[in-house]
């Protein structure tokens, strides 16, 4: 006796190509978005990274992917962005960053993050968005430089025609 079964998967095919159209569709937004983008391990590893971020910091995007965040976070930042990830865990966040390009300048952003959480809840990676206004923040990066310096001594500065700056 030979028993034969057949099955329509006509659905089924169409939702795989849909399916398949919208991760490209979303993986070529991300490619092509005018900011820098990437997923970080919970650890600070990179696993997927933008045009755009590769740009920003300087890197080819495979020198970047074997690098973590924390290798091109400015030294005087790195603590604080560590405590900004563990705090994460309980949400999104924006904090202000100052990474350093591949030639150790340090540049200055903002960073609006979230943790990507398993089926379970748990968190799996950090998804991340880096938005550089070199003016803008820089202005007001210095701008908070002169007020934490005007709580300590007094430094008197001029030009070089010798008018004060202030």
């Amino acid at each position: 006796a030979v028993v034969t079964s057949f099955s329509d998967v006509t659905r089924l095919k169409q939702i795989e190509l849909a399916l398949r159209v919208s991760e490209r569709r979303f993986a070529s937004a991300v490619e092509f978005a005018p900011i820098g983008m990437a997923l970080v391990s919970l650890k600070g590893r990179w696993l997927m990274v933008n045009q755009a971020l590769c740009r920003i910091v300087g890197y080819e995007r495979e020198e970047l992917l074997e690098l973590s965040f924390q290798d091109i976070t400015h030294p005087d930042d790195l603590q604080s962005d560590l405590e900004q990830v563990r705090q994460l865990i309980d949400g999104s966040s924006k904090l202000r960053r100052r990474p350093l390009h591949s030639e150790r300048r340090a540049l200055h952003g903002v960073v609006s993050a979230t943790v990507v959480a398993t089926r379970a809840g748990l968190p799996f990676t950090l998804a991340a968005a880096l938005e550089v206004r070199p003016n803008h923040l820089a202005r007001r990066y210095a701008a908070a430089r002169m007020t934490s310096l005007m709580t300590g001594p007094a430094v008197a500065a001029r030009d070089s025609s010798g008018r004060d700056w202030g």
